[in-house]
C-alpha cells in the first residue's frame, strides 16, 4: 500500500537531549515536523534544522513560564493547518515516541476499516542512565511501566476530525466530526522517555517546578513537579521496583 502522509507537531523547550532520538524515530514515517519552541536557550534549534527541510521550527512566548493554556492552545488548533495535506497528524510532547512494530501492517488496517482517530496505550519508560547511542532509542530502553494517564489521543485524520478539544496536558480529549476510533491495542504503545536514573528526575522537577505558571499551580497542572526530594525518590524507587519489559530487545 501507499503510506499516509504524516504531519506532526510538538512543543519543545530545552529537548537539546532528546530531540535527535524524537527526530530519528518520527522521520522514519513523517513527512513533515513542525516544532513549536518556547525560546529554549540550549541547542534545540540547531539539533532540529540539522535534520534537514522535513523539520521547521516555530516560537511562541509564554512569559517564560510553562503554562499549560498556552500549551492547549497550540496543540487545540496547530495540526488544522494540515487538513487536505496529511492523511494524519501526530501531536505530541517531545519525550513522547509513538510506537508500532509493523508500520506497515498499522497502515493497512488503517485504511481499510476507514479509522480516524487512535489513542495508544501509554508507558513511562524507565532507564537507570541516559541512552548514549546513535540509533533509536528504544535499541538502548526497553523497559518501563504501563501508565493508562499516557493513553493519550495523539494521532487522528486532520481532515475528518474538525476539533480535538484536548484537556491540559492532552491527557483526554472530546473530538468531534467523522470520529472513529481504532480499537484498543496493546500494539500502539505511546512510550514515554523521560525516567534516566534519579539524579536526572530531580534535576528535571526542579527545572519545570521553576517555571511552572500561576494557571498551573491554580488548577494543580504539573503538581508532580513540586514533590519533595524524599518523595520524587520513592517515585523513583516505585518505577524501579515496577518496570518489565515493553519492547523487545534485539
Amino acid at each position: 500500500m501507499i503510506k499516509p502522509v504524516i504531519h506532526l507537531y510538538t512543543l519543545c523547550y530545552n529537548e537539546e537531549f532528546i530531540l535527535p532520538y524524537f527526530l530519528r524515530h518520527y522521520l522514519q514515517f513523517v513527512d513533515l515536523v513542525t516544532i513549536h519552541d518556547n525560546f529554549s536557550t540550549d541547542n534545540s534549534r540547531e539539533i532540529a534544522l540539522g535534520f534537514g527541510e522535513k523539520v521547521k521550527w516555530r516560537t511562541f512566548g509564554s512569559n517564560n513560564e510553562f503554562n499549560d493554556l498556552v500549551h492547549l492552545e497550540i496543540k487545540n488548533n496547530c495540526w488544522k493547518e494540515s487538513a487536505g495535506k496529511a492523511d494524519l497528524v501526530i501531536v505530541c510532547d517531545a519525550d513522547e515516541f509513538l510506537y508500532h512494530a509493523d508500520w506497515s501492517q498499522f497502515f493497512e488496517d488503517w485504511k481499510k476499516k476507514a479509522y480516524t482517530i487512535a489513542t495508544p496505550a501509554g508507558y513511562d519508560m524507565v532507564s537507570e542512565s541516559r541512552p548514549v547511542g546513535t540509533g533509536q532509542i528504544y535499541e538502548e530502553i526497553h523497559e518501563g511501566i504501563r501508565a493508562l494517564y499516557l493513553d493519550k489521543t495523539i494521532l487522528f485524520d486532520p481532515a475528518l476530525i474538525t476539533t480535538i478539544n484536548y484537556s491540559a496536558g492532552s491527557h483526554s480529549c472530546q473530538p468531534e466530526g467523522q470520529v472513529k476510533w481504532f480499537p484498543e491495542s496493546e500494539k500502539l504503545k505511546l512510550l514515554h522517555f523521560r525516567y534516566f536514573g534519579l539524579d536526572n528526575l530531580m534535576n528535571k522537577y526542579r527545572v519545570y517546578s521553576r517555571r511552572l505558571s500561576a494557571v498551573n499551580r491554580q488548577n494543580g497542572w504539573g503538581y508532580h513537579y513540586d514533590l519533595s526530594p524524599a518523595e520524587q525518590e520513592q517515585l523513583w524507587q516505585n518505577l524501579l521496583r515496577e518496570k518489565r519489559e515493553v519492547i523487545k530487545s534485539v
